[in-house]
């Protein structure tokens, strides 16, 4: 038979444990509720998202010396010969650079931007270089850069309007022979139910 003492001591080392493990678990479960586990939050990939959004933004501006023409934007006022500059200038740029392996589409493209008559130039042109280029397995192209424009005439009441845009290009050809050159753009412009197009574009020897 077990005498006091005995049961004593047991109770005792029995109630030592069972406080031992109450404490382990609680130091256990506070911890963890005060160091939750790291997880991405919807701020954290929203501002990620919005920084990457303006950094392809940034790549994707026009360069600062001239914007963009929109056929379909800025209708609502009054275009000046300013607007008209910045115009030309985008557009020499991109009318004067093609290459046979792309098709030459760039006159496809800035056909919403030319009168019924340049678009139908533009047609035949590109009709003509094609015939003259039909092996393109060396490769021709021209980039052009847009440097400076003069208004030599502007008037809104007779929607008429030309823009002398000087230019700097570069002719890449066959076996890798490059030729760097500057030449001048004369563009026309007539205003057609409010909207300013492209007339006519002469390339200045």
């Amino acid at each position: 038979m077990i005498d006091n003492n005995k049961r004593l001591g047991i109770f005792i080392v029995i109630t030592a444990a069972i406080l031992l493990l109450a404490m382990g678990l609680f130091t256990y479960f506070f911890n963890k509720n005060q160091n939750p586990a790291t997880t991405p939050t919807a701020t954290t990939t929203a501002t990620d998202e919005a920084n990457k959004l303006l950094e392809e933004a940034k790549d994707n501006q026009p360069a600062a010396n001239y914007s963009t023409p929109d056929a379909n934007g800025e209708n609502s006022r009054t275009w000046n010969a300013e607007d008209v500059r910045k115009m030309a200038m985008s557009f020499a740029e991109r009318f004067g650079s093609f290459s046979n392996q792309a098709n030459y589409e760039n006159f496809d493209d800035l056909k919403i931007f030319m009168t019924t008559k340049m678009g139908g130039w533009a047609d035949n042109y590109v009709a003509q270089i094609k015939k003259a280029d039909q092996d393109r397995t060396n490769y021709y192209g021209i980039t052009t850069t847009a440097v400076a424009a003069q208004v030599q005439k502007f008037s809104d009441s007779a929607g008429q309007a030309d823009v002398l845009v000087t230019t700097q290009r570069r002719e890449a050809g066959a076996n890798g022979t490059v030729k760097n050159f500057n030449q001048d753009l004369l563009l026309n412009f007539v205003k057609v139910q409010k909207e300013w197009l492209v007339d006519g574009a002469f390339w200045q020897k």
